[in-house]
């Protein structure tokens, strides 16, 4: 993913777009698994890394924006982010219900 995030990027934005990933991407991942295994999510994991490597991918959409030089602000911009996405997961999910299309069953003759 970090390779992935590197080529979309501008090369001015390299370093710090490497040192966010590394230093950000554990806890937000495990901040994402705890949140979809609290609400019984089929496979919590893979909604994770949806939420987080969507989460990256905006950030480095707006990295000129970002201001890098401010380590708590970039973390709390992150895991706002992180957030969002996993609302923005849940709610797509929830419009897809499954449903069980019960039939009738066949009459003897």
């Amino acid at each position: 993913m970090l390779q992935f995030l590197l080529t979309i990027c501008e090369e001015a934005y390299h370093s710090q777009i490497e040192w966010m990933y590394n230093n950000y991407y554990n806890d937000m991942l495990k901040i994402a698994v705890t949140k979809f295994k609290l609400l019984d999510r089929y496979n919590p994991v893979l909604d994770a890394e949806d939420a987080v490597q969507n989460c990256f991918l905006r950030m480095v959409k707006y990295a000129d924006k970002l201001d890098f030089t401010n380590k708590a602000h970039l973390k709390n911009y992150a895991l706002t982010i992180l957030t969002h996405e996993m609302d923005r997961i849940l709610k797509e999910n929830s419009e897809n219900i499954d449903f069980v299309e019960e039939f009738p069953e066949k009459k003897q003759v």
